[in-house]
């Protein structure tokens, strides 16, 4: 499914995304499938085999809050989306990725 997801970012235009990056939250160390760490977003194929279950979401909920606190957008695509409706997924980071880029600029 990951493989899927990168199939997607490639097609993007620069600048690329980091694979599995790391970050740090406190005493939380966490990797992201791709990362644009200039702005802070994160994207993630999330599948059922890793993500179900209660303690999986929990853990998964804290650290999509813990990431917030640091100034991170997480970004979680199914399998479907990332199988069925790639062009789409890929508009939709793109669009993101433009508007985290903007509102960075406007900061400066």
């Amino acid at each position: 499914m990951e493989a899927g997801l990168r199939r997607i970012v490639n097609t993007l235009p620069d600048p690329r995304a980091e694979p599995q990056y790391r970050v740090t939250v406190d005493d939380h160390r966490y990797r992201i499938d791709f990362a644009y760490p200039h702005i802070k977003l994160g994207i993630e194929a999330h599948g059922l085999k890793w993500h179900m279950g209660r303690e999986r979401w929990i853990k998964d909920l804290r650290r999509d809050r813990r990431m917030k606190t640091i100034g991170w957008t997480l970004l979680y695509f199914p399998w479907d989306d990332i199988q069925l409706e790639p062009r789409r997924v890929a508009t939709e980071i793109l669009e993101i990725r433009t508007s985290l880029e903007r509102a960075l600029l406007n900061e400066t």
